[in-house]
């Protein structure tokens, strides 16, 4: 109980005027707010938007008698009351328009239809919902693109929704109106992930656009450089030099669009160079023609042979990587004499006995032991491997292809070859036991060759760009172009005359045969010309074919001349690995 100042009791339910607060003080209540009676038979009448936003489905659209018109369109566009719900994202307003009896096929006025319209924006249970409760088709065609769910997602790069589709039966090779497939579309956007989900799903990587335009061409215009990897390990390869309806190649839109990755791996995966578009231009032309100068003076063969032995040399590390996880995990063993060993117990007999006791030669015995190391230093050891020879593959394949495409550098090219291989199998001793006079400024051919052979041996760590410019992004080029004038001065070819040379060639350990021997000789007169006169000179496809023969015998003989030599003086087999189904 109150008391006021004359110690009157007042009663707590009675207030006096003045307590009360004033109008404007008192809270007010907020009213309920309804929502507009919508005649949905009139849609003049109806702002959809509005409807669809706020909750008014809820109170129309539950009744299932009540059933919409079948090309229910509520705005200009076309668009109808579920496309504005999917658009929107709202998923209890499609569900609701859906049991309304919603058309889900019908398209608006650009061709897009509800399902293109949720995988487009990544909407995962609205492409659900349109496919198992509305019986939406996933392989349904735009009338107007002829795009489809499946490319809608891919472009936009909603890997849960293309997987989805892919679940519910999408077909990974229906194409819209100008040939484009969803591996299209994901590649030329650099979608890498779903590229890989769409080529788990056989898509076809080699396919054709309207413009004769594959996956990689689309992906290497772009500069996507992780996804021309992907593609050409899928089998691109086999498309590496199409041509589009202008004759350009993946090479050359990578090339005019300065995209200095693409053409590195392009380049490693063996392209053609020297193919010319309709405009007469090769990369190298359309690189300059669009400023891109570093890329137009690195795209010369020694760069190219460099750069595919770089990827050899990785898929040779990840082959013994995968060897050694093999051994470690005693899923392999090694065949050692009369005895099949897991790697555990070579280790063991190594720290015990050394090397001495392995029946190979002193360099496959190091590789043995290297692999008993564990795996971070087996990795250190792997990476200062020399660069594998590729001359086999450059001659039967690259400069095969490159003499129909042009004689002249397929020549230039296989002299190179022949050069490195006669430098590589010790040419140079027999050079210094025929007392050849060695070039200006060294006193023998042995003081020469590391000036020939630098290109192979200062850059086999390989030399990854410093920045994203151009000039960085290539390796040392003036160490290979150094190594590469030096062997094309030597002329070595033309030494071959030279009797007593001759006469060492045929004897061991060289044992090269006379016929081999004449013939080099005579195409000595070529290799002079095409290096003496650079322009002017110009052979025709008989002409290459000769020296890529004579480029083939002289890589036989390199062959079986290795391997003589390794029976001669290790008098060991090579290294083998024996699984456990076959010991």
């Amino acid at each position: 109980m109150n008391t006021d100042e004359n110690n009157t009791t007042i009663s707590p339910t009675k207030r006096s005027i003045d307590d009360l607060p004033d109008e404007s003080e008192r809270p007010k209540k907020k009213r309920k707010y309804t929502q507009p009676e919508f005649d949905l038979n009139k849609p003049e009448a109806v702002n959809f938007n509005q409807f669809i936003q706020g909750d008014g489905y809820k109170r129309y659209l539950p009744r299932t008698e009540w059933i919409l018109p079948e090309n229910f369109k509520v705005d200009a566009d076309g668009n109808t009351a579920l496309l504005i719900a999917v658009r929107s994202g709202k998923i209890g307003a499609a569900t609701a328009l859906i049991r309304a009896g919603c058309n889900v096929t019908h398209s608006n006025e650009k061709g897009l239809f509800a399902l293109s319209v949720a995988a487009q924006r990544g909407y995962t249970s609205l492409v659900e919902l349109l496919i198992v409760k509305g019986g939406a088709d996933v392989n349904a065609q735009s009338a107007v693109t002829g795009t489809n769910a499946l490319i809608q997602a891919c472009h936009f790069g909603n890997l849960e929704c293309v997987k989805l589709l892919l679940k519910h039966g999408a077909d990974v090779e229906q194409a819209n109106q100008k040939e484009t497939t969803a591996l299209m579309r994901a590649s030329q956007e650099g979608h890498l992930d779903i590229v890989k989900e769409l080529l788990v799903r056989n898509a076809n990587v080699n396919r054709l656009n309207h413009e004769r335009m594959t996956s990689l061409m689309l992906a290497s215009q772009r500069g996507h450089d992780q996804v021309v990897k992907t593609l050409i390990r899928a089998g691109a390869h086999e498309v590496l030099n199409e041509r589009t309806v202008q004759h350009s190649t993946a090479l050359m839109l990578a090339c005019k669009r300065g995209n200095v990755k693409v053409v590195r791996v392009l380049l490693a995966a063996g392209a053609e160079m020297f193919l010319r578009d309709t405009r007469g231009r090769t990369a190298r032309d359309a690189a300059s023609k669009k400023g891109h100068d570093a890329i137009a003076n690195s795209l010369i063969p020694v760069l190219q042979n460099h750069l595919i032995r770089m990827e050899n040399r990785l898929r040779r590390n990840c082959s013994m990587g995968m060897l050694w996880s093999i051994l470690h995990k005693e899923r392999g063993l090694l065949p050692l004499g009369n005895k099949a060993l897991s790697i555990h117990q070579v280790k063991q007999r190594i720290d015990d006995q050394g090397i001495s006791w392995l029946p190979f030669n002193s360099s496959n015995s190091a590789l043995i032991q290297a692999f008993t190391l564990p795996g971070p230093l087996f990795s250190n050891v792997v990476s200062y491997l020399p660069l594998p020879p590729i001359w086999e593959k450059l001659i039967r394949v690259l400069l095969m292809n490159r003499c129909h495409v042009d004689p002249n550098a397929s020549i230039d090219c296989l002299l190179d070859i022949i050069d490195e291989i006669l430098l590589e199998s010790n040419f140079t001793n027999a050079l210094d036991e025929a007392q050849i006079k060695p070039p200006a400024e060294f006193n023998s051919w042995k003081e020469w060759k590391p000036v020939a052979s630098y290109g192979f041996r200062a850059l086999e760590d390989g030399e990854s760009p410093n920045s994203s410019n151009d000039s960085a992004a290539w390796p040392n080029d003036k160490a290979l172009l150094v190594a590469l004038k030096a062997r094309r001065k030597a002329l070595f070819l033309g030494l071959l005359k030279n009797e007593e040379l001759r006469n060492i060639m045929i004897s061991p350990p060289y044992n090269m045969r006379r016929g081999l021997l004449s013939e080099l000789s005579t195409a000595s007169d070529i290799q002079s010309l095409t290096r003496r006169m650079s322009r002017g000179v110009s052979f025709d496809y008989g002409a290459a074919i000769v020296i890529w023969r004579l480029a083939l015998q002289v890589h036989e003989w390199r062959v079986r001349n290795f391997e003589d030599l390794q029976r001669r003086y290790f008098n060991g087999p090579r290294n083998r690995v024996a699984s456990n189904a076959n010991v």
